[in-house]
């Protein structure tokens, strides 16, 4: 029971805090993309946890439709080196790296209209 006044103290306190602080010339990061967000270590925010099941379900009455999880950057750009660069199949890198066959086409193309916006830059 202690805990949980402690916890709505805190919370209190908290707003409390943002509202004084709503005059000063802060910028709130949360909303920006990360490569414009300050060093995380630095900012004293945590890190985002993994993803569960539950997070995987957007709409929680359909019970049916579970949405896939969302790659890495680092991993598309390993998709795209190994079917652009090396030449591998689509088949091949889809099995190596656990990705569907779709999913590791969907992102070859995407990967090269990134590539093509950035050369008309």
């Amino acid at each position: 029971m202690d805990q949980v006044k402690q916890q709505d103290l805190e919370k209190k306190d908290k707003e409390e805090g943002a509202e004084e602080s709503e005059g000063l010339d802060q910028v709130d990061e949360s909303n920006l993309p990360s490569e414009q967000r300050s060093d995380p270590n630095v900012a004293g925010e945590k890190p985002l946890p993994k993803e569960r099941a539950g997070d995987l379900r957007p709409f929680p009455l359909n019970e049916n439709f579970q949405s896939q999880r969302v790659l890495s950057e680092e991993l598309r750009q390993e998709i795209w080196s190994r079917v652009k660069l090396k030449g591998d199949s689509v088949r091949a890198v889809s099995a190596a790296l656990g990705v569907e066959m779709r999913r590791v086409a969907a992102v070859v193309r995407l990967v090269e209209l990134e590539h093509e916006m950035a050369r008309q830059v």
